[in-house]
């Protein structure tokens, strides 16, 4: 009883966040009081004010109950994230915006995973048993950059700087590839118990599950132009059946869902159509991910903000020395201000779905105690970033 009063709970709050958030209520508030606002990130608190500390309702039998729900909000989110990467729109864009974007998010994957790497000898033995699959995931969660600031950002900007923003929008959009291999690394090397073998057998059950999933309903269904109703049917149970036979497998549905984006977006004749459907949808099931995140969330120990602190400088280093690199060798790139990127501080939808993934994953003490720290970190980062983008959109640099 306790679960179905939970999921109804938590159904409504993200509808009916999602119309009060994103939908009705438009405040003229600060920039970064917006960002804040419309990033959803006051769903994490409320997830939090109902999971174990306080209210209690979200307790740990509760999640584990709501772990179906869990794994299709995981599976769609996926679904829409790999659904924007259409290649054929990709090409359009110059030459180095891929090569910023791209070597940034390598730079922040190698930074961030050889600092963890060499930092968790120095933790209790729990930390270090799960060292290289902690390394994966902080890496992982490190690379991605948010867009809703950028977004905020260039409408308020009216026109200025147009090539600066178009390029942070950019590596905002395709820097979260990298972490994608990065986070699959994570179900390969598994901590004790079980060999990499085993991993990567049950990784590549659930590719391959996704994969018999797109290819059934593709074959079924989407060869031939079918009405809305019936189509919203098939996507639902294209994200329904990748997500089930992920999880079966002990895969992530995250990860699987977002080839199942990927294909068919650069294979249906409907891709238009399919994307009226998944846009609806999108913030419901974003803020849906934030309440089970915020419900699992430590904030009560010390460590988790000691951490989280030094991961978000750690990654803040990483973001402004990438940046700074690329835009001083590469020739394209050298009339971009030297500290851009400061303006990619803010967290992405990606990484709070990476963490509520690997929570699904692995429940013990020390993945909980890493996973509130990079919540922690994400959570002040989309406090300060604000500032720092507007800093860089504004500073006076010529770029033509």
């Amino acid at each position: 009883m306790k679960s179905v009063f939970a999921f109804l709970l938590v159904v409504f709050l993200a509808f009916s966040g999602y119309h009060f958030t994103f939908r009705g209520f438009r405040p003229r508030l600060p920039l970064f009081v917006r960002q804040f606002y419309l990033t959803g990130t006051e769903f994490l608190f409320i997830g939090l004010l109902l999971g174990s500390d306080f209210l209690n309702l979200l307790d740990a039998p509760t999640r584990i109950g709501l772990a179906p729900l869990q794994a299709v909000v995981l599976g769609w989110i996926g679904f829409l994230y790999g659904f924007q990467f259409e290649f054929r729109k990709l090409r359009h864009y110059p030459l180095e915006y891929a090569a910023a974007a791209h070597f940034q998010g390598i730079f922040i994957l190698l930074g961030v995973l050889g600092a963890a790497m060499t930092a968790m000898p120095l933790f209790p033995p729990g930390y270090a048993a799960m060292g290289l699959t902690l390394s994966f995931l902080m890496a992982a969660a490190a690379a991605p950059s948010g867009q809703t600031g950028l977004a905020l950002m260039a409408a308020s900007m009216k026109g200025r700087h147009p090539r600066r923003l178009a390029l942070l929008r950019y590596i905002s959009s395709v820097d979260g590839l990298g972490a994608l291999a990065m986070f699959g690394l994570a179900y390969v090397f598994k901590p004790e118990g079980s060999t990499a073998i085993d991993g990567a057998f049950q990784g590549a059950m659930g590719v391959l599950g996704a994969c018999l999933g797109i290819l059934l309903l593709f074959l079924l269904f989407l060869s031939r132009r079918i009405p809305e109703p019936e189509l919203i049917l098939v996507v639902a149970g294209m994200v329904l059946l990748a997500s089930g036979l992920s999880t079966a497998a002990g895969f992530s549905p995250l990860l699987a869902n977002i080839l199942v984006g990927v294909c068919l977006v650069n294979v249906s004749r409907d891709k238009e159509r399919i994307y009226r459907i998944l846009a609806p949808v999108e913030k419901p099931a974003y803020l849906l991910l934030l309440v089970f995140l915020g419900a699992a969330w430590r904030v009560d120990d010390p460590v988790v903000w000691g951490i989280g602190i030094l991961y978000g400088i750690w990654r803040g280093i990483g973001k402004w020395l990438s940046l700074l690199i690329i835009t001083r060798v590469a020739p394209g790139l050298r009339r971009y201000p030297p500290h851009l990127g400061l303006g990619l501080l803010g967290p992405s939808g990606l990484c709070m779905a990476f963490l509520l993934d690997f929570s699904k994953r692995f429940t013990g003490d020390v993945a909980m105690t890493v996973i509130g720290a990079i919540l922690a970190a994400l959570v002040l980062s989309d406090g300060i970033s604000p500032w720092l983008l507007k800093m860089v959109i504004r500073e006076k640099r010529h770029e033509a």
